[in-house]
């Protein structure tokens, strides 16, 4: 989605303290191999943050994922002073369905420092797909477009053709399986929303 927008995208992965090296990992691979930096940080911790401050200084990021992740969290520990202060937004433990028991209601920007600010948003638990042609999907997954051109059949979709490239990088561990599989998922989900 992020690709369709042409949005640059840091995938930050937080509570990295419950997870090993091996599955951190295997994240970075399937992420940085769609175009995206991968960070891992902990806000209970405090680990991290530095890298995250870099990474957002002179921009307007916006902090987006599923509820209960950190986000609001990781806005109290970027924001100057906050530390010491009542907290810009209200954090809680996950509750039994999955979501923040103070979840954010709305979407805030915050000054961090001097042309630098940040945009905590509600988390979310689906994704509406952009309006996209599935015969343009392809081109949004970056990892794919080193075999565009390389298949038996021009205008390949990558999905049930044979001689396909983009599925023999797969096959050969090139492309990740998880992202192709996204790729199929959201391509037949366009297929069939047009159907109907």
């Amino acid at each position: 989605m992020m690709n369709y927008q042409s949005v640059p995208t840091v995938v930050c992965f937080n509570k990295e303290e419950l997870s090993d090296d091996e599955y951190k990992e295997s994240l970075r691979k399937k992420y940085e191999g769609c175009g995206c930096e991968c960070i891992f940080i902990s806000a209970k911790n405090n680990s991290g943050i530095e890298k995250v401050r870099d990474i957002l200084n002179g921009k307007t990021t916006v902090l987006a994922g599923p509820s209960g992740v950190g986000k609001s969290t990781l806005t109290n520990l970027l924001i100057p002073g906050m530390e010491d202060e009542q907290e810009v937004s209200q954090t809680g433990e996950v509750s039994r369905i999955g979501r923040g028991r103070h979840t954010t209601r709305h979407s805030e920007i915050y000054n961090v420092c001097k042309d630098t600010y940040i945009c905590d948003t509600p988390g979310f638990t689906s994704l509406n797909l952009p309006e996209v042609e599935k015969e343009d999907l392809r081109f949004y997954f970056e990892e794919f477009n080193p075999f565009e051109g390389k298949c038996r059949f021009n205008g390949c979709m990558h999905v049930s053709e044979p001689g396909c490239a983009v599925k023999q990088a797969v096959e050969d561990g090139v492309i990740n399986y998880d992202r192709y599989k996204s790729y199929t998922d959201i391509f037949e989900e366009i297929k069939n929303k047009k159907k109907y």
